[in-house]
């Protein structure tokens, strides 16, 4: 990859628009470009990268990136998709609404070049700098006196997302090959750990800060069952607390506030062991052996 600096242009207008729409009362990203614009040029990393050959992602975003990844606490994959998919972000890194992004391996390679030419404080220091002369920051404040920590957090969910996605296709395929052996020497835990990609996991929260994103699809038997009652065909009435199942049968007054096992709040019910027994529509619903169900 080769470094061919370009001119860094103004958010193209139709982002401008769409994203002041879907922002009335302003975003985080919205203000950063308005406010600093894009903190970083590539003339910044004109030292990491030979004059010829196959042009890169210009570094200045994938600088920008590296920042917004360490704020939302996301993995390189799930940067990438942002990238791709999210309009604050276009909108910070100047990008069309079309623009389809890049691979996330990008990412990888970018912070490689950051560390083996030394370049990593450079992210943090001009960061400092552009805070510094609007005033966000005094001289004797409190801050980070580098930025290995910011690589280093990133570089530790890429990793996690490896490892995680290797058992689960190693797993995959010991289902395939021997799959009677597999479910006599694997823990029940894991079919529900390594069940579902990686990239749809909560993520461990670091520095105090929230990751606010998507749902989380439904990956319950009964979502993938052709016909099958998942949780989304029930009716929940809040105010008597009660619930309804897709045959119109009411649950018991048993209303349990408790935690799942991440620490998830989570509300249990249960419907009449004889309603459930005789219900027709039971193998839509439940595996389960016995009659009351949750």
């Amino acid at each position: 990859m080769s470094l061919k600096p370009q001119p860094i242009n103004p958010v193209p207008e139709e982002t401008v628009r769409v994203a002041r729409a879907a922002f009335p009362k302003g975003n985080l990203y919205l203000t950063l470009r308005d406010e600093i614009g894009t903190l970083y040029s590539d003339s910044d990393f004109t030292a990491l990268y030979p004059t010829h050959g196959q042009p890169t992602v210009t570094p200045w975003r994938l600088a920008l990136i590296c920042v917004l990844q360490f704020i939302e606490d996301l993995p390189d994959r799930q940067a990438a998709e942002a990238v791709r998919s999210r309009i604050d972000w276009k909108y910070v890194l100047g990008l069309e609404l079309t623009d389809p992004g890049f691979d996330f391996s990008v990412l990888c390679e970018f912070r490689t070049r950051l560390i083996t030419g030394g370049a990593e404080q450079q992210l943090l220091d001009t960061l400092l700098k552009q805070f510094k002369e609007r005033g966000w920051l005094k001289e004797k404040g409190k801050q980070r006196t580098d930025s290995t920590h910011v690589l280093a957090a990133i570089r530790n969910l890429n990793r996690l997302e490896g490892l995680g996605e290797t058992l689960r296709a190693a797993l995959n395929d010991l289902a395939t090959v021997a799959p009677d052996w597999l479910r006599s020497w694997v823990p029940e835990e894991w079919f529900e750990r390594y069940g579902r990609a990686v990239e749809e996991y909560r993520l461990p929260k670091r520095y105090g800060i929230d990751l606010v994103g998507p749902v989380r699809p439904n990956v319950s038997w009964q979502a993938k069952t052709d016909g099958g009652y998942d949780i989304n065909q029930f009716t929940v009435n809040w105010n008597t607390k009660r619930v309804t199942c897709p045959q119109g049968k009411k649950s018991t007054k048993k209303w349990v506030p408790t935690q799942d096992k991440w620490g998830n709040a989570v509300i249990n019910v249960r419907f009449p062991r004889k309603t459930c027994r005789l219900c027709n529509a039971r193998a839509l619903c439940t595996r389960s052996k016995t009659g009351q169900e949750n």
